[in-house]
């Protein structure tokens, strides 16, 4: 493009589109640009930890200069995620944590609905638990009736992704079965063969 918005000519006389680099957001426009293109949080969110009004922000959202930062942030992440991958050891601990954290806010908002809404059950506003609602009898004598079970899939999930969080940053052991017996004096030997202090 030339300076006045139009296209430039090529040796051939083909218009192009001169591709200009973008220049730098700064400040806010900046960390607001990382954090929408992160796509990890609401407006209303982004605009609070930016320190705008959520009406600035969608402000910036149409503008282009602002839209062409988020998209060369996309694409740049997008580009390094393919070039490492899973293969990376801490893309995966990345992406597990990231999983965990969605796991953590439908726990945290299902808490805080049930706070709000069913307080008088008890551990339901952990967000640990789940209504369903059975159907028991038959005809007219048919009636729905709410029970309240532990979320173990949620749970069982939380754990497994913490595990392998541990397991790939090496802090995790699997328990050894120790066959016969040890004595204390086995004990006090092994201590003793340690460097002394």
């Amino acid at each position: 493009m030339t300076d006045d918005g139009g296209d430039v000519s090529d040796s051939n006389g083909q218009n192009r589109t001169k591709i200009e680099p973008l220049t730098p957001l700064t400040g806010k426009r900046a960390k607001a640009a990382l954090l929408v293109a992160g796509d990890q949080q609401s407006n209303e969110t982004i605009a609070t930890n930016v320190g705008i009004a959520p009406s600035t922000l969608a402000l910036w959202k149409r503008q282009p200069l602002f839209a062409a930062h988020v998209d060369r942030i996309c694409t740049e992440t997008l580009a390094a995620l393919k070039a490492e991958g899973i293969a990376s050891k801490q893309n995966r601990i990345d992406l597990m944590v990231a999983e965990h954290d969605l796991l953590e806010r439908i726990r945290a908002e299902r808490a805080a609905h049930h706070a709000k809404h069913d307080a008088d059950i008890p551990g339901a506003d952990t967000g640990l638990l789940v209504r369903t609602i059975k159907i028991v009898g038959v005809g007219r004598d048919q009636q729905t009736v709410d029970e309240w079970v532990i979320d173990n899939t949620l749970i069982n999930q939380r754990s497994a992704l913490k595990r392998q969080v541990a397991q790939e940053k090496g802090e995790w052991t699997e328990k050894r079965e120790v066959k016969g017996t040890v004595t204390f004096a086995d004990v006090v030997a092994l201590a003793g063969d340690g460097d002394d202090v």
